[in-house]
C-alpha cells in the first residue's frame, strides 16, 4: 500500500507542477516558409477567457475543451517512460530521503518564462500552495496530495497556506 501511495505522489506530483517554460524544440526537421522567422524566435498566441483579476487556471484549461492549451503552460518536475519509470522533466534530478517523507527536486536551469524570466523553485511552490487552499475550485483532483505535509489542514483552511510542507532552499531546489 505505502508503494502504491508513493507512486500516485509521483504521478500526481508530476501532473501538478504546472508552469509554463518554453525553449523545447520538438519538430526540429520541420521546414518554415523562406518568409517565417527563425522558429527561435516565433510566438504562440493563444487566447484564454479569463475574468479580470484573476489567475490563469490550468485545470480550466483542461475541463473546458473550449479553452484548451494547458500542454502550453505547464512543465511537470518529472514525468513516466513506456515502463512506468519516473524520468526527469522541469527536474534535472530528485532525491528522497531515507524515511520517504521528503523529496528534493533540482531544476533544470534552462527552464525560461515566455519573457525570458527564469523558472524558479518558488514559482513551483505558489503552484501547489495555490491548490491546496480552501475553496479552490478544483480541490477533488488533488484528494491525494494528502501525502503533503499539512495539505489537509491548509486545505481546510485550518493552517496558513506558508504552513503546507512544501519549500523553496534556493532558485532551483
Amino acid at each position: 500500500m505505502q508503494k502504491v501511495r508513493k507512486n500516485l505522489m509521483i504521478i500526481l506530483l508530476t501532473g501538478v507542477f504546472l508552469l509554463g517554460v518554453t525553449g523545447f524544440s520538438f519538430a526540429a526537421d520541420v521546414s518554415l516558409p523562406p518568409d517565417a522567422l527563425p522558429a527561435s524566435e516565433q510566438i504562440l498566441y493563444y487566447p484564454l477567457k479569463l475574468e479580470s483579476g484573476t489567475y490563469m487556471d490550468y485545470m480550466q484549461t483542461i475541463y473546458n475543451c473550449l479553452q484548451g492549451g494547458s500542454d502550453f503552460v505547464q512543465e511537470p518536475l518529472m514525468s513516466f517512460d513506456k515502463d512506468l519509470n519516473a524520468v526527469p522533466m522541469g527536474a534535472e534530478s530528485w532525491e528522497v530521503s531515507e524515511d520517504g517523507l521528503s523529496w528534493t527536486f533540482h531544476l533544470r536551469k534552462e527552464l525560461k518564462w515566455s519573457d525570458g524570466q527564469p523558472v524558479t523553485a518558488n514559482d513551483y511552490v505558489f503552484a501547489l500552495q495555490r491548490c491546496a487552499q480552501q475553496g479552490y475550485d478544483f480541490s477533488w483532483y488533488w484528494s491525494l496530495m494528502i501525502e503533503i505535509k499539512n495539505w489537509d489542514k491548509v486545505e481546510k483552511g485550518e493552517l496558513p497556506v506558508d504552513e503546507l510542507g512544501i519549500k523553496a532552499l534556493d532558485d532551483y531546489t
